[in-house]
């Protein structure tokens, strides 16, 4: 007597026993392949998340040591610019991953069982939470960065104020007045290792921003790469 499982779809059911073995063996083994390979990304992405939140709140408690020049904030800085790096790249790959998850399901004659519909599920939650998470770091660490351009810019413009009220009041008790202005006065005799230090302040203001602007462009760019692989699963 001849056993048919109804559960099969139409063009299988007529095929021989061996080459359907065969082909559910395969497609299950490019499932587990898919799983595993998301869920290594994932694993990644959130172990980032964890450490760019950590940092970015040490970065927070103690915002007001940068204008002490302190360098192992700014190493810290770095870090977290770093990982965000990463986990774009990762997520940039992510997507592809993801893309063929959603199709795998009624594929070449593949049909997911429960349990993998379970775990198709499941990944496709954990993706959008991971991404959810690095985003809202991401703003976390963009908005702090910004508060520390603006500190660092009015610490700057104070400095500068300083040594004009500074020259200021020595060429008041000079009978003889150059005739530099105000800036040239200020970039001849402020101390060479002071001047030197307000160039460097100047620049991290600058690497600051375009390092902004870049994690923006980021966050845009990911939200319309997950829309378009699956709207109902993106975040807008």
């Amino acid at each position: 007597m001849s056993f048919k499982d109804s559960s099969l779809p139409p063009d299988l059911e007529n095929q021989p026993e061996h080459h359907l073995d065969e082909s559910f063996h395969d497609n299950d083994s490019r499932f587990d392949d898919l799983v595993e390979e998301i869920s290594n990304l994932i694993f990644d992405i959130n172990n980032n998340n964890v450490s760019i939140e950590k940092f970015t709140a040490t970065l927070d408690s103690r915002k007001d040591d940068f204008s002490k020049n302190n360098r192992n904030l700014t190493s810290i800085e770095s870090r977290v610019v770093g990982l965000i790096e990463q986990s774009t790249n990762k997520f940039f790959e992510l997507s592809n991953s993801k893309k063929k998850l959603i199709k795998i399901n009624n594929e070449n004659n593949f049909y997911l069982n429960k349990s993998q519909l379970f775990k198709k599920e499941k990944l496709l939650n954990e993706i959008k939470n991971s991404l959810q998470t690095f985003q809202t770091n991401q703003k976390n660490f963009t908005n702090l960065s910004k508060l520390l351009n603006k500190q660092l810019k009015s610490t700057l413009e104070e400095t500068v104020k300083t040594d004009i009220n500074i020259l200021e009041n020595e060429h008041e008790n000079d009978n003889d007045h150059n005739d530099l202005n105000q800036n040239d006065q200020i970039i001849v005799e402020v101390d060479p290792i002071n001047r030197h230090e307000f160039i460097h302040q100047q620049n991290l203001i600058i690497e600051r921003e375009n390092e902004i602007q870049n994690i923006e462009s980021g966050i845009t760019e990911l939200n319309e790469i997950f829309f378009k692989c699956c709207p109902f699963h993106c975040l807008i």
